[in-house]
C-alpha cells in the first residue's frame, strides 16, 4: 500500500523461515530495503528468534517491527477466536506445521492437524 490522500502507508513485509537467530545485519540489510522505497513501516517476522543486537537496532529506527515465532504463536492462538477454523486455506496449515513454533501454532489453531 502505498501513502496517498486516502491515508494509506506503504508497507513492506519479509518472513524468514529460520531455525537459528535472525541477527543485527538481517535486520539491518531489510531497513535498508524499505527506506530505499521510502516505505512508512517494516514488518520482519521469522519463526525463529532475533539476537538481542538486532532487537536493539529495531528498537533504533522506528519504522521496523519484530515479529518472531513467540509472538507468530500468539498472534496465530488469538486468530482463532476470530476466525473459522476451515477459513484456513491448507497451505497455511502445511507451511506452519514445518517449523517447530509454527507447527505448535497450527496444532493450537486447527487442533491436532
Amino acid at each position: 500500500m502505498t501513502s496517498s490522500s486516502s491515508g494509506l502507508e506503504k508497507v513492506y513485509v519479509q518472513a524468514k523461515r529460520w531455525q537459528e537467530s535472525v541477527g543485527r545485519p538481517v535486520v539491518q540489510a531489510f531497513y535498508g530495503a524499505i527506506a530505499g522505497q521510502h516505505a512508512t513501516k517494516g514488518v520482519l517476522i521469522a519463526t525463529s528468534t532475533f539476537t538481542p543486537q538486532a532487537i536493539d537496532f529495531a528498537k533504533s529506527v522506528q519504522q521496523l517491527v519484530l515479529v518472531d515465532g513467540a509472538k507468530l504463536t500468539e498472534l496465530t492462538t488469538k486468530s482463532e477466536s476470530r476466525c473459522a477454523q476451515s477459513e484456513y486455506p491448507s497451505s497455511i496449515r502445511t507451511t506452519l506445521m514445518s517449523s517447530k513454533l509454527g507447527a505448535r501454532a497450527a496444532r493450537s489453531v486447527f487442533g491436532g492437524t
